[in-house]
């Protein structure tokens, strides 16, 4: 990043974009007075850029400065960058490993929930049936006594007419007392004759 400051006065750019290690990219002021160079170099390194794109005053680009390899460690990697790019890869996973648990627990919560209704639902049948089987029973009951009690009446009236051709009383019935007899009118004496003898 030593020549950044020389690649700007050489390019002398209007403004700057700078594009971010994760991709993103950022637009960078372009002081007008003063140590413009320097102050853009202030503004960049609190940036972690991977290359910065010098624009003129219509938007063009008119140079590219990419990230020196300087900023890397002995084994050719990016030590800043590349725990940012891994820390980046963790989080979204972490992110994705997230979702894909809450979206998991809620078809869990959404199967118990149908279950749980489900069984509601059974449990309401189950005492309706119930309730229809007690009334059809207590309705077949009455009927069955009714029928009973007609039956004992006919079966009465079939035995009071047997028993009143065969001129006979029937058990149970109240028994008719015959008509009592007129009493036994006396005969009249014969009176003797008066004056005289017989």
């Amino acid at each position: 990043m030593r020549d950044l400051p020389a690649q700007l006065r050489r390019f002398k750019p209007v403004s700057l974009k700078a594009v971010l290690r994760d991709g993103t990219e950022r637009p960078v002021a372009v002081p007008k007075s003063g140590n413009r160079w320097q102050r853009c170099m202030q503004t960049l390194d609190a940036l972690d850029w991977e290359k910065v794109e010098c624009l003129d005053k219509d938007g063009r680009v008119v140079g590219v400065v990419e990230s020196p390899e300087d900023e890397y460690d002995e084994d050719g990697v990016g030590a800043e960058g590349d725990i940012h790019k891994l820390a980046r890869i963790m989080l979204e996973v972490m992110r994705s490993t997230q979702k894909e648990t809450r979206q998991m627990f809620e078809v869990q919560m959404r199967g118990q929930a149908e279950l749980v209704a489900a069984l509601i639902e059974g449990v309401r049948a189950v005492a309706d049936s119930h309730s229809l089987a007690m009334k059809v029973q207590a309705a077949s009951m009455v009927t069955t006594g009714d029928a009973e009690g007609d039956n004992e009446v006919m079966n009465m009236l079939k035995m009071a007419m047997m028993y009143q051709m065969q001129g006979k009383q029937a058990p149970g019935l109240p028994m008719k007392r015959p008509n009592p007899m007129p009493p036994r009118q006396p005969q009249p004496q014969p009176q003797p004759p008066q004056g005289g003898k017989p």
